[in-house]
């Protein structure tokens, strides 16, 4: 006989398995109820087995839809939110010092959203500490490290450059000054 700990574990199964568990003990209940011939030899705690499996089962299957509901009733407010933070990050671009937004207005022209530059390079220290550019990780070398600037930043950058029609040469700040 299965213990309560067993129980508990068949609960954390995927809502698919649980479901083809779900429609299988439902069969073989249904099977039973009709008088399957295939059935009868079965020994008589089976089915009350196979009804306690049907029972848990749609347990899990219905916690998975009850999530799935609760999720999408959230989702358009979870999406305001990260705009709103989106909003108040893109609004902190007007304050940054000019060799920062100069970083990122030369990755702009130069339709470059990951930047390679020493991993402690002083002018990316700021802008990874203000969210504007991130860090990636990986195996690289500390002088060709991958910046990347965010999305969202990302596209904010895209629409100012070409609403403004910047076009000039802006010298590559991350060059190398040796």
């Amino acid at each position: 006989m299965p213990s309560l700990k067993d129980f508990i574990e068949a609960m954390n199964a995927s809502w698919p398995v649980a479901l083809a568990i779900l429609l299988a003990s439902c069969a073989l209940l249904i099977g039973e109820a009709v008088g399957l011939k295939y059935l009868q030899g079965l020994p008589p705690w089976t089915m009350g087995s196979i009804f306690i499996v049907a029972v848990f089962s749609g347990a899990v299957v219905v916690v998975r839809l009850v999530q799935l509901l609760v999720s999408a009733l959230g989702a358009p407010f979870r999406r305001r939110r990260r705009e709103a933070i989106y909003r108040k990050h893109l609004a902190r671009l007007d304050e940054l010092h000019p060799e920062e937004a100069q970083v990122l207005v030369w990755a702009a022209l130069n339709n470059r959203q990951v930047i390679i530059a020493d991993f402690n390079d002083i002018r990316l220290a700021p802008l990874v500490a203000k969210g504007f550019v991130d860090r990636l990780g990986g195996t690289h070398t500390m002088w060709e490290w991958p910046f990347r600037i965010p999305d969202h930043v990302w596209d904010e950058l895209k629409r100012q450059v070409k609403e403004e029609n910047i076009e000039m040469n802006v010298p590559n700040p991350l060059a190398d000054r040796w």
